[in-house]
């Protein structure tokens, strides 16, 4: 019996191994010594690929604002300035700063390959300090919320900055701009019927990359 030559083409193909979920290799991003950090502060990233041996190589990343349509914007990992060459395991950020805030991956792939990269988990650094270029002003101002509560989260312009937008970053590990889940209004955000979804931490974001203190 005869095979076609796609006949054998699909035959090979079919006994490709195909990797399992399982074995792909686990990217693990961790924070020492803590994420809420106060200007001024030392903080390092680490990343970590579990249960493999060495020669793997890594690369650091933000999430970083690209304007869609209007107002809408989507946050996508941008290489870290300094870290555009292949890296270690570890990224310090010293002294940390306002818009040192946000949301941090890094991605590995073995060293003698191209490809594949594999994606850590995200880890969001929190940047306080005793004078941020703008403040979140949150109506009505109450260390607790409930459902179904409607919320206002203002930014009050401390500098020259423009274009000051709202921020968070919940327990979906995106980075979304108000204007994906509330109603904006300058630089106001309105939450009109609050829910679980929306616990996260918030800050102020300018156009020029400069960040409020955070609210949890």
């Amino acid at each position: 019996m005869e095979f076609s030559p796609l006949a054998v083409m699909l035959l090979l193909i079919s006994l490709i191994p195909v990797p399992h979920a399982q074995d792909r290799p686990q990217v693990v991003l961790s924070v020492s010594p803590q994420r809420w950090l106060t200007e001024g502060d030392s903080v390092t990233l680490s990343c970590e690929v579990t249960n493999s041996s060495k020669g793997w190589t890594f690369r650091w990343y933000t999430f970083v604002p690209f304007r869609l349509i209007g107002v809408i914007f989507w946050y996508r990992p941008v290489l870290l300035s300094d870290s555009s060459r292949e890296s270690g395991d570890s990224y310090t950020i010293s002294p940390a700063a306002f818009n040192h805030t946000g949301v941090y991956m890094c991605k590995a792939k073995r060293v003698e390959r191209v490809y594949p990269t594999y994606d850590s988990n995200k880890e969001l650094l929190w940047i306080t300090g005793e004078s941020p270029p703008v403040s979140l002003i949150i109506n009505p101002n109450r260390t607790q919320h409930f459902s179904k509560d409607s919320l206002s989260l203002s930014c009050e312009d401390q500098s020259n900055s423009t274009g000051w937008r709202v921020i968070r970053y919940t327990h979906s590990e995106r980075v979304l701009d108000c204007s994906e889940w509330g109603s904006v209004t300058g630089s106001t955000c309105k939450i009109s019927f609050l829910s679980t979804s929306d616990t996260g931490v918030y800050w102020c974001e300018s156009e020029s990359g400069e960040n409020s203190n955070p609210v949890n």
